[in-house]
């Protein structure tokens, strides 16, 4: 016998059961564990109980909520990481909130995903949140750049990269007195 059957929850109409998992997962914003910290921020207990509550609630807790990154030296390896546990996971909506002082390779890594059409869920960083970090006008540009010459016919990520790598030489000779974009 399917012990499934015997449990009470089940027997309420689905819009009811909708309701309470509603009530138990959705919250106003999901903060993951920070980058360097392990493991991500493991799914709600309630999706953890049965595979048919998971079927039932998994849309719910992904669609309903928004995951907020903390992206350390814009390396979004964590993102990434979390983005691929399932299509839920990608679709999801996700923030990234931005801390301490970039890191160029990272960038670099972050646009390349970008460029490849690998980062699921958090292609481009919201231009606005970037405003608010003092190097974000820089990667907000980057993005666009690359944007723009993934759509040119024969732009290869090598030659992206070796243009985005001028580009570099210039941020660091106008920020000379700076150890920003190392």
């Amino acid at each position: 016998m399917d012990p499934q059957i015997n449990c009470r929850i089940f027997a309420l109409p689905a819009e009811l059961r909708n309701q309470i998992y509603r009530q138990v997962l959705v919250e106003d914003q999901i903060t993951m564990t920070p980058e360097g910290a392990a493991p991500l921020t493991p799914p709600p207990t309630l999706l953890q109980t049965c595979r048919r509550i998971r079927e039932e609630a998994a849309s719910i807790y992904f669609e309903e909520n928004t995951f907020a990154f903390y992206v350390t030296s814009l390396d979004v390896c964590r993102v990434t990481e979390w983005a691929d546990l399932s299509e839920q996971h990608a679709q999801a909506n996700q923030i990234l909130a931005f801390v301490s002082q970039p890191n160029w390779a990272n960038l670099l890594h972050w646009l390349e995903l970008f460029y490849k059409d690998e980062c699921a869920g958090f292609e481009e960083p919201d231009a606005d949140r970037l405003e608010q970090h003092p190097e974000g006008a820089i990667v907000h540009h980057a993005f666009t750049m690359v944007g723009q010459l993934k759509e040119e016919p024969g732009m290869t990520w090598e030659k992206v990269r070796q243009l985005l790598e001028s580009v570099h030489v210039c941020i660091k000779s106008a920020k000379a007195s700076s150890s920003v974009w190392t």
